[in-house]
């Protein structure tokens, strides 16, 4: 499994819209061949709000089969969704990325 991340840091003018649009964003990658799921996340604690303190995080973690269906998806459809969001929203949102291999020990409470 991997996990990718796209982290939004957004204009309090645009929240919103913005959030109208990437719940539809999301739900259009998530149709795709080789995604599970998609979990929108509001930001609590983040450095770079540190950068923006005018601006509202969200962050959306997507769940995929393998490295290479998230590969398909960076070649074949992520530039015309970027560049959607960029028409949409331009300088009034930062978005930055990480993708994570799945989890490599899982650790619960003791109490569970």
């Amino acid at each position: 499994m991997i996990i990718y991340e796209v982290s939004c840091l957004v204009e309090a003018s645009v929240e919103r819209p913005f959030l109208t649009w990437l719940k539809e964003h999301a739900a259009k990658i998530v149709a795709l061949e080789g995604f599970e799921s998609a979990s929108i996340s509001l930001i609590k604690l983040d450095d770079r709000l540190d950068e923006f303190p005018d601006r509202t995080g969200f962050s959306v973690s997507y769940r995929l089969e393998n490295q290479a269906a998230l590969d398909h998806y960076l070649k074949e459809y992520a530039p015309a969704l970027r560049e959607d969001g960029l028409k949409r929203f331009g300088t009034q949102m930062t978005i930055y990325r990480r993708v994570l291999g799945g989890s490599l020990f899982e650790i619960k409470s003791p109490a569970d």
